[in-house]
């Protein structure tokens, strides 16, 4: 039976995000790419704007199928709704994942003080996530296509901007944390991460910048099989 990966979306993704990565896993895994509101089969659910309620949201539609063994990754936004996820699932007493992987983002106890894009008018915040990279030009460049994707890309910089950390006790698995030796997430910063687990954390650095999970999908495939041993 393979083991499940909950892959987790960076801001303005959606369950189509991952598919590189989805088609690069090998034998043995199973991506499960839960859908937030507002976006996919779940577009006519109002957006959240808040990385706790992301978390709650993602905790009722993974329980059912958190029943054996499986690895929890996310990506940027995701690596931070991916930390409180786990720590919702403790709180209700729900199978936790086997290993945490993370990637593109700092440690969430320092996390904070970032730009308020979600409030810039609307052309300045298409140049911002331009500027970041990762979002199609078909998408950027289409007006139809940003009034679209717009309000789904607010919302989630709106719940990454005003992401308050709430320190609780480290969670007992272990922690991997991947960065792009191009992205401007710096390695001391990354490391504090290891205040979340009662595990060694391990950090690695990768070719590519913010989005090298699309240029590494192969590796990264590899990465999240050797978590789950196989």
């Amino acid at each position: 039976m393979p083991l499940n990966v909950v892959l987790l979306p960076f801001a303005g993704g959606h369950s189509y995000s991952y598919r590189l990565l989805v088609e690069a896993l090998p034998a043995g895994l199973r991506a499960l790419t839960p859908e937030l509101p507002g976006r996919g089969m779940r577009i006519s659910l109002p957006h959240l704007t808040n990385l706790a309620d992301m978390a709650d949201d993602l905790a009722r539609e993974l329980a059912p199928e958190l029943n054996g063994p499986w690895l929890l990754f996310g990506h940027s936004m995701g690596g931070l709704t991916a930390l409180l996820l786990a720590r919702r699932l403790r709180a209700l007493g729900l199978r936790p994942p086997e290993h945490l992987v993370v990637s593109g983002v700092e440690g969430p106890s320092i996390y904070g003080g970032k730009k308020q894009r979600h409030r810039l008018p609307r052309e300045e915040f298409r140049q911002e996530i331009r500027a970041l990279g990762g979002s199609p030009p078909e998408i950027l460049d289409d007006d139809e296509f940003f009034r679209f994707f717009e309000p789904i890309l607010r919302a989630d910089f709106q719940a990454l901007e005003t992401f308050a950390y709430q320190p609780e006790p480290p969670l007992d698995l272990g922690i991997s944390v991947l960065l792009g030796q191009d992205d401007d997430v710096a390695l001391e910063r990354a490391r504090v991460w290891q205040v979340e687990t009662t595990r060694p954390l391990e950090v690695r650095v990768w070719p590519g910048n913010h989005f090298f999970i699309f240029s590494q999908a192969q590796a990264l495939g590899r990465f999240l099989a050797e978590k789950a041993g196989l």
